[in-house]
């Protein structure tokens, strides 16, 4: 996967699921929030 998107509207937040042993990258147009809220608001839409 490529971690820096030619559209500069989009982001990827990286994050790592211990309990599954998982890794999530996430792409994403959200910019007014922080990586931290963006993993805690996809853990809680999961």
């Amino acid at each position: 996967m490529k971690l820096n998107p030619d559209n500069s509207n989009v982001r990827v937040v990286q994050f790592f699921n211990e309990e599954d042993n998982i890794e999530y990258r996430l792409a994403t147009n959200v910019q007014n929030m922080s990586d931290e809220a963006i993993k805690k608001a996809c853990r809680l839409r999961w």
